[in-house]
Parts: structure tokens; C-alpha cells; sequence
């Protein structure tokens, strides 16, 4: 396995809201499943809830921070609300960059 496809399957692309409940997260990979997986079973639109974790405090003003203040990294519904926030736009990006948004979200998780 190349190093650029360990990275796509097995790091964090981007974290979507859980449809109802507001302060659960879940994270994805590049191709739209759960980290370290490339089955469709673990597709994100039907993942179980189980898969979500609670980021406690992960609202908007935090969104837009770990963003960098990049709005096109951001999904809202349409109501506005912050649905998905993608932490980077090219497996080639600045990684010290990428890890530091890693951090800025994990700083949330409830423990």
C-alpha cells in the first residue's frame, strides 16, 4: 500500500453531524467511509449511531477555527447550520497544518 493511500484511508478528511443529535461527530476518510475502512458497509450516510462520538462544545465559532477561517471547507443544511467541515483539501497539504486542526478538533471529544 502506498503511503498516499494509507493516508486517504486511515486519517480524518473530514467530520459530519449526526442528522439529530447536534454535538455527535463522526469522522471520515477520503473515500466517504470510516477511518480505516474501504468496505461499503462503512459508508458515513449509514454508519449505526454507535459510530458517532460526542464533541461537547463543537459549535460553530470552533468549526470556523479549526477551518483556519476557510468557508470553503464547510457544508451547512438549509437552515445554515455547520453539517460538515472538511480539516484538509489535498493529501499534499501541509501536514503540520493538518495535524494541528486534528488537534484543535480533539480538544472537543467528550471524555
Amino acid at each position: 500500500m502506498a503511503l498516499e493511500t494509507f493516508f486517504e484511508i486511515n486519517l480524518p478528511y473530514f467530520v459530519e453531524r449526526h442528522k439529530t443529535k447536534k454535538d455527535y461527530w463522526v469522522c471520515s476518510n477520503r473515500e466517504y467511509r470510516l477511518i480505516g475502512t474501504t468496505n461499503d458497509v462503512f459508508r458515513i450516510s449509514e454508519i449505526p449511531d454507535d459510530y458517532y462520538v460526542r464533541y461537547k462544545g463543537l459549535d460553530e465559532k470552533a468549526i470556523l477555527k479549526i477551518a483556519d477561517g476557510n468557508h470553503d471547507s464547510i457544508r451547512r443544511n438549509d437552515e445554515g447550520e455547520i453539517t460538515r467541515f472538511y480539516l484538509h483539501n489535498c493529501i499534499h497539504e501541509n501536514f503540520s497544518g493538518y495535524l494541528k486542526r486534528l488537534e484543535m478538533l480533539f480538544k472537543y471529544k467528550n471524555r
